[in-house]
């Protein structure tokens, strides 16, 4: 690959946008804590029950949903 298109490749950043759902706010807290210090992701809203998640995805449209497995048990598994 030429050194051009490499330098022009290294300079790109991919951000993708997360929204995280959870239960636990701590779990949320801690999630948000990783991620503060990256550069090519970004939470975009966090929801603590299944009705502030759908909207959240509805707001948002996140490109990654974090979804605790046991989130709005058992709606989510439907």
């Amino acid at each position: 690959m030429p050194e051009v298109a490499r330098g022009w490749m290294k300079n790109m950043t991919c951000s993708k946008t997360i929204g995280i759902c959870d239960s636990q706010p701590v779990t949320i807290e801690g999630l948000q804590s990783l991620l503060r210090d990256s550069d090519d992701m970004q939470v975009v809203g966090t929801a603590t029950t299944l009705y502030s998640g759908l909207e959240l995805v509805k707001d948002h449209a996140p490109s990654i949903l974090l979804i605790d497995k046991a989130f709005g048990l058992p709606a989510v598994m439907d």
